[in-house]
């Protein structure tokens, strides 16, 4: 337990986050490091959003079958929001085992491998809140009440998978930190992750601790970009 509590620490929701985790290796096993936990987090997520899914498409059925026209778009809405949550989070998943298959070995497929996990597990729980707000400031019925809380509940093991995988994540911060100024080296190079990655992309190359530069490939065109008045730099 004191692994789990001090794992939570980082988290929005502690108390939520040492309930699951706990549950977790009550009904299975003992938790095995970050890489572990990262992976338990992002299950647990899923689990109740496919969950609140179920639920909402019932809910869905039964106010379209009697005609309730106000709570009915509302409603699905809701359902769109947490269906695009389930194959975010079910893409983060199968993201975090291709990481996890790289093993100890730090090199440029990580830059991808984790922020298509931030990413996606970003954007499940915008999903999800986006569900929530949506019953903000209307009166509801105990129906309607009992959604968003389900859609609360998803959102807030999401915010709290994405700050155990950030948690995780912070083992290779040191190689990020370096990968910057190689960038250029890297998008040079075809044969390169980075190359074949962006070459006819819209992408974001995001420096740790530093700024956050966007380009628009193809990167034969050889663009300059500028951010907020940095100094111009050729981007191969």
């Amino acid at each position: 337990m004191t692994y789990i509590e001090s794992s939570c620490n980082d988290t929005l929701y502690q108390d939520l986050c040492i309930r699951c985790l706990a549950k977790y290796v009550m009904n299975y096993s003992t938790i095995n490091g970050p890489q572990h936990l990262a992976h338990v987090a992002l299950s647990i997520s899923l689990s109740r959003a496919l969950n609140t899914r179920g639920y909402l498409l019932q809910v869905a059925k039964e106010l379209n079958t009697i005609k309730k026209v106000k709570e009915y778009p509302t409603v699905q809405d809701c359902v769109n929001q947490i269906n695009d949550s389930v194959d975010q989070l079910s893409q983060a998943i199968k993201e975090l085992r291709k990481f996890n298959q790289l093993g100890s070995t730090i090199n440029d497929k990580m830059l991808w491998h984790i922020s298509n996990v931030e990413t996606w597990v970003s954007t499940a729980l915008t999903d999800a809140s986006s569900c929530v707000y949506s019953f903000s400031g209307h009166k509801m019925s105990k129906r309607m009440a009992s959604i968003k809380v389900k859609a609360q509940n998803v959102a807030e093991v999401t915010s709290n998978a994405l700050a155990l995988f950030h948690r995780y994540a912070t083992r290779y911060n040191s190689y990020l930190r370096e990968i910057g100024p190689s960038l250029d080296t890297l998008g040079q190079d075809p044969s390169s992750i980075f190359w074949k990655f962006c070459k006819n992309k819209y992408f974001v190359v995001v420096h740790p601790n530093k700024m956050k530069a966007s380009f628009l490939g193809n990167l034969d065109n050889r663009n300059y970009e500028t951010d907020r008045g940095h100094q111009r730099n050729p981007f191969y």
